[in-house]
């Protein structure tokens, strides 16, 4: 009658069920199903998101255009980072190409943050290579110990990193609107 969704309704329902549990009277409530029973049409429908490694070739270089051109290219390297050297955004944040490349020329080692280990990552091709060394060079060069932004804790580095793929993704042209790091 309220014109409320079933979701609100389960809600709601399974408050009632924990309050029932606390008077005593555990299982005499039925089951929402008897009086609403879900469909396909209950679920709320999200549009399909992209992430950087689904974005098209064409749209990827016009992000990286887009995040080249902003006062700090952080979320450039970043992006780089995540999509070219598989790295996830944690790890892309807090690594270090000067001393994670200390290996050999075709690893680095990339940490996960605070007690999740490290791993090393094979640099397969040249182009990834080159893309620790020019980051390397740009994190000497902007005076950082690691990629992700200076004095920043981890959880909002990975906020500000995702609000900055999120604006660029929706100034793309002819770019899927939605798109996750």
């Amino acid at each position: 009658e309220k014109g409320l969704a079933r979701s609100t309704v389960a809600v709601r329902w399974s408050y009632l069920a924990t309050w029932c549990r606390v008077i005593g009277k555990d299982g005499i409530q039925p089951a929402l199903a008897e009086f609403w029973p879900a469909t396909d049409g209950d679920a709320p429908q999200r549009p399909p998101s992209t992430t950087l490694a689904h974005l098209p070739q064409s749209a990827y270089q016009q992000l990286l255009d887009l995040l080249s051109k902003r006062n700090d290219p952080t979320a450039y390297w970043l992006a780089r980072c995540v999509r070219e050297l598989h790295l996830t955004r944690e790890e892309a944040i807090l690594f270090s190409p000067a001393t994670a490349s200390a290996l050999e020329e075709d690893r680095v080692i990339v940490w996960a943050g605070k007690n999740r280990g490290q791993r090393v990552v094979t640099l397969n091709t040249p182009d990834q290579v080159s893309l620790v060394k020019q980051a390397a060079q740009w994190v000497a060069a902007s005076g950082r110990g690691r990629l992700g932004w200076k004095n920043l804790p981890l959880a909002q580095g990975l906020k500000r990193y995702s609000n900055a793929i999120a604006y660029a993704v929706n100034n793309l042209t002819g770019a899927p609107k939605e798109a996750t790091c």
